[in-house]
């Protein structure tokens, strides 16, 4: 595996953090490099927040992205202040909801309705695991069962649930 980037951004509260930390710890899980880091203003929440996923087989020497090859967007301010970041050929997933992307934007796009979804299991905070299962299942950076043991025990229910709605939704698209 070449050295794959990925970039998760929303608000503060959205659990952009979680995302890709679960992301990065269910890669090294499966014997990968990983490097991932968060960034937010001191506010956090309810302000611009990302967080970076980079896996190689490969030791990594730089461990923030460069050119992301993903990217899945919650909110449309981080969209619009990162999606020229992501790689000409590279994917988007967005909140089909939240999200309006950019008419002039060269990369495929994947609408996902993670929040309305999320909302509809009952459970409104759990928007970033399915986006997180939709990346799975369009990505194929990991597999979901590596992927779970990854959650940790609070919620677990509820979020496995959210990974497999998003996986199902991201499937769908293909």
């Amino acid at each position: 595996m070449e050295r794959i980037e990925v970039l998760f951004g929303g608000q503060g509260g959205q659990g952009i953090k979680l995302a890709g930390s679960l992301l990065g710890r269910a890669c090294a899980l499966s014997g990968r490099q990983v490097a991932s880091s968060a960034l937010y203003g001191p506010e956090a929440r309810g302000t611009l927040i990302y967080s970076e996923v980079v896996i190689s087989d490969e030791q990594i020497t730089y461990p923030r992205t460069l050119t992301p090859h993903f990217f899945v967007a919650l909110s449309q301010e981080a969209y619009d202040r990162l999606y020229r970041d992501v790689a000409a050929d590279g994917v988007i997933l967005f909140d089909s909801g939240a999200v309006t992307p950019s008419l002039d934007a060269a990369q495929q796009h994947y609408p996902i309705p993670a929040l309305s979804t999320a909302a509809k299991m009952g459970h409104p905070g759990v928007a970033n695991m399915v986006m997180l299962g939709a990346l799975l299942a369009l990505s194929g950076l990991v597999d979901m069962e590596t992927l779970k043991q990854s959650l940790p025990e609070s919620r677990r229910q509820a979020n496995e649930q959210a990974l497999e709605q998003g996986f199902a939704l991201g499937r769908d698209l293909m």
